[in-house]
């Protein structure tokens, strides 16, 4: 029998961790929360705990915010530190174990317990968690509600627009919220729209219709884990929690799905170019997308699809809920027959799982210490497969590769200009910056870190929301920096260049490193060099001038990456048939690869198609005195 609210206790649990991500959720989701239908209305029902799940050493990040203070004037507030568990790349796992060690810290109280399970990326229309209450009250033991995204940088004036500043909270409600976001639907969220699309999501989890500007219906059979009250402390965590906690801990299938706006509304707001990679061109095709749904949904998923979620902004009838719902039976009907013929993924050892949870580990014990890492050296994560063990082994580790990588040439080229530049430079005097996680940097930091001994590697985003990391910086005097950017992000390059001003002596200089990973498109339609020269301006309008350019030129490199990428985004739906043209376009590429780069070692291409731009930087008075 469920006890009675008032024996009964909610503890709220979120997961943020980093200056700059704490930051973002203090300025928005937090001020959605203390909304009136919100924390304030859950308070007044239930004793409320609120546990952060975060590094020990970013709690005083919170301690100085006024919304955070409120907070602590409503429910009382806890700090788990996660600091072993957090390693770049693994938010998934992170967040699972995460939740999994609040909720057991609770023992036996956890079956009086209804956790609400958050994340920092949620905006909330006020009234939800007085919605998700009524849910609470009809005894279920876990509840489960859908979302959407919709694109940060467009949506945040709006959503600024609506901070009551003196109350010290964002009231929205769920139809307003609602019409401006369905203007800044994610291409993620458009791209999901199954009916009549031209592009699409290739890795979708749900499926949406619009009905008209003012109705938007979906089909999820990945589901958010709102709310869970346990039914039992003897549960496992075998994979991640939106695939194992409602199965787990409630194994008596006492479960609703809340399928109404106007019941519980959340948005999640993400950057414009979040997952663009898993966008398609053309309509779906139902043979890849069911092989791509076997591979991971275990039958708690397939049973989420059941479920139809209706966000709109005006009265919707049941009949009207029916005759939208039953458009999507044909398409979800054509993928569940064929889904059906592979066996379901269990909840408890997933495959995914079992890699992230080893990936996890190599990881840690390579970063000892995680109050530390400003920077991460994701370059272990490339272990996450015996084929790419396998691979590395065969032909190095970028950039130290061997002859017969067929990017050999155009590694040796690029680690030979940085050593150029490094020459009367000490190893502890160097900085090396990355403004982004982006697999092509990390390459170069482990060669940075073991071949040229540079200790100080930073994350630009994490540095520039650390006061006692950048205080630190400034007393080692660094005489020389490189900055690694991605080319779509040079646009924004004038904020690391003040960064950098910032905390290095006026005499460092920049080195500007840029990788070309447009490899979608020939020379022909994308010029790597043409398209830099349009966005110098970004970096003339700082404080710096642009003192020499030294591009790398590798027709065979860059089209060779383009190879690779097309088979892995054509045969993604299927590892055996894309090993298998590996392996026959493989063999003969590496002995092509091999004779090429033996012919072209000591003569690098002077023109062609540019892989790599490294720009050197110097402030306006390095350059006046050098020309006096």
């Amino acid at each position: 029998m469920d006890l009675p609210a008032q024996e009964t206790s909610v503890c709220i649990l979120l997961g943020v961790w980093g200056e700059k991500f704490i930051k973002d959720f203090l300025q928005l989701s937090l001020l959605s929360l203390l909304a009136p239908g919100n924390i304030p209305a859950l308070v007044k029902n239930y004793k409320t705990k609120f546990i952060f799940l975060t590094r020990s050493h970013d709690i005083n990040v919170f301690e100085t915010d006024p919304a955070f203070q409120l907070l602590k004037a409503y429910c009382d507030i806890e700090f788990t530190s996660i600091n072993d568990l957090i390693v770049i790349g693994n938010y998934s796992t992170t967040l699972t174990l995460a939740y999994d060690r609040a909720i057991k810290s609770t023992g036996e109280r956890m079956l009086n317990t209804y956790f609400i399970f958050l994340t920092s990326d949620y905006i909330m229309a006020d009234g939800s968690f007085e919605g998700l209450m009524r849910y609470m009250a009809k005894g279920y033991s876990g509840i489960c509600a859908g979302n959407f995204q919709v694109v940060q940088e467009s949506m945040e004036p709006f959503l600024l627009g609506h901070i009551d500043k003196q109350a010290g909270y964002m009231q929205i409600k769920p139809r307003e919220l609602l019409r401006e976001s369905f203007k800044h639907l994610h291409p993620i969220t458009i791209t999901s729209l199954f009916e009549g699309s031209k592009i699409h999501n290739y890795y979708a989890n749900r499926f949406f219709i619009r009905e008209n500007k003012n109705i938007l219906a979906g089909k999820f059979y990945l589901l958010h884990m709102l709310c869970i009250k346990p039914e039992t402390t003897d549960y496992q965590v075998g994979s991640s929690c939106d695939y194992s906690f409602i199965p787990e801990m409630c194994p008596s299938g006492n479960i609703a799905v809340i399928t109404d706006s106007d019941d519980y509304l959340v948005v999640e707001i993400q950057s414009n170019d979040h997952e663009l990679n898993f966008i398609r061109s053309g309509p779906y095709i139902i043979k890849k997308l069911v092989t791509m749904l076997s591979g991971w949904t275990t039958k708690q998923h397939r049973e989420n699809i059941t479920n139809t979620i209706f966000y709109h902004t005006g009265n919707l009838t049941h009949e009207q809920k029916q005759r939208i719902s039953d458009k999507f039976t044909p398409f979800i009907d054509n993928i569940s027959t064929k889904l059906n013929k592979y066996k379901a993924k269990p909840y408890r050892g997933h495959p995914y799982w079992i890699g992230a949870v080893d990936a996890l580990n190599q990881h840690k014990s390579i970063i000892k210490d995680i109050d530390t890492c400003d920077y991460f050296d994701l370059t272990p994560l490339v272990y996450l497969s015996k084929f790419r063990r396998l691979f590395y082994t065969l032909f190095g580790m970028p950039p130290n590769v061997y002859p017969w990588h067929y990017r050999w040439l155009e590694y040796q080229t690029v680690t030979s200009i940085l050593k150029k530049h490094m020459l009367h430079t000490q190893p502890d005097k160097t900085v090396v910056l990355y403004n982004s996680y982006h697999a092509p940097f990390m390459r170069y930091s482990n060669w940075f870190k073991n071949t040229m001994r540079v200790t100080h590697h930073y994350y630009t985003a994490n540095l520039a929301n650390s006061a006692l990391t950048l205080a630190e910086l400034r007393q080692t005097n660094p005489e020389l920096c490189f900055l690694f950017t991605k080319f779509d992000h040079l646009s924004k390059i004038g904020k690391s260049i003040r960064l950098i001003k910032s905390i290095l002596p006026s005499s460092t200089k920049i080195i500007l490193c840029i990788t070309n990973e447009k490899t979608y498109f020939p020379g022909f339609i994308f010029d790597f060099q043409r398209e830099f020269a349009y966005n110098m301006g970004s970096i003339i309008n700082t404080d710096y001038q642009i003192k020499d350019i030294a591009p790398v030129f590798d027709n065979f490199s860059l089209l060779g990456t383009m190879a690779v990428m097309r088979i892995t985004e054509s045969l993604d739906y299927s590892r055996t048939w894309r090993f298998l043209c590996y392996f026959l376009f493989g063999i003969p590429g590496t002995l092509l690869s091999f004779l090429r780069n033996c012919l072209r070692r000591k003569s690098p291409a002077t023109s062609g198609l540019c892989t790599n731009l490294i720009v050197t930087l110097a402030q306006d008075q390095d350059l006046e005195s050098e020309t006096c």
